[in-house]
Parts: structure tokens; sequence; C-alpha cells
């Protein structure tokens, strides 16, 4: 499987199953026109859907890559909102392993709000249902 692929939500696992309940048309549209989602602190998503795929990051201190799984929620505007924060990541395993996949949510979308808590070292972003 190649990194670069978009995956479906797998929660029970570490590695992410390839599949999308996008078309892959509209998977790749979600993946280039993303937003950050760390700009919308406060705010309240509806989302319908959630894709990952693999990036490399840059540790800010010694500039070595890593690799990370980018999140992106999508929202039942059509917006998608990005993340590769481990909260972000954390706490939708949590929201997924208790009330299902997106397939399962609610008709219209579960709604879910952007929340920065503090953390040993800065912030910590994350998601919760709102």
């Amino acid at each position: 499987m190649s990194d670069n692929l978009p995956v479906a939500w797998a929660p029970d696992r570490e590695e992410f199953q390839l599949s999308s309940t996008l078309d892959p048309k509209r998977t790749l549209q979600v993946i280039d026109e993303a937003t950050q989602l760390s700009l919308h602190v406060g705010q309240t998503i509806r989302a319908t859907d959630l894709v990952a795929h693999t990036v490399e990051v840059a540790d800010p201190k010694t500039g070595e890559l890593t690799k990370a799984l980018r999140i992106i929620i999508v929202g039942d505007d059509g917006e998608s909102y990005a993340s590769v924060s481990k909260g972000v990541l954390s706490s939708l395993r949590r929201i997924v392993s208790q009330l299902g996949p997106p397939a399962e949510w609610p008709e219209g979308g579960l709604a879910l709000k952007i929340v920065q808590k503090p953390a040993k070292i800065g912030h910590l972003l994350t998601v919760v249902p709102a």
C-alpha cells in the first residue's frame, strides 16, 4: 500500500485500511483544498466524513523528517479541515470507537467542536462532540 493514498477510518488499528466513503475525485479535492483545523478553534463543524493520509513532517528542532497521519474532517458545508495533531487523531479515535464511523453518524453529520487545551509544552488541538 502506498503511503500517499487516502484511507478509511479504522480506530481499532494503528494502521488504516485503504478505502474511502468518498469517490476518488472528491477525496483528492478534500485533500488538496483542506484548511488548517487550528484556524477554527472554538468553532463547531458538522462532520460528515473523515479522510487520513500519510505525510512527512519536519521536527522543528532537528529538521528530521518523520511520518505522520494528516487527518481531514469533511464538513456538511463541503469544506475540509486538516490537522496532523496527535490530539486530533486521539480524540477522533475515541469518538469513532464510541459513536461509530462516519457512515453511521446521524443524517447531516456529527457536530464536533474544535478545542485547544493546555499541554506540558504549548497547546494540544483536539475535537469533542458538541
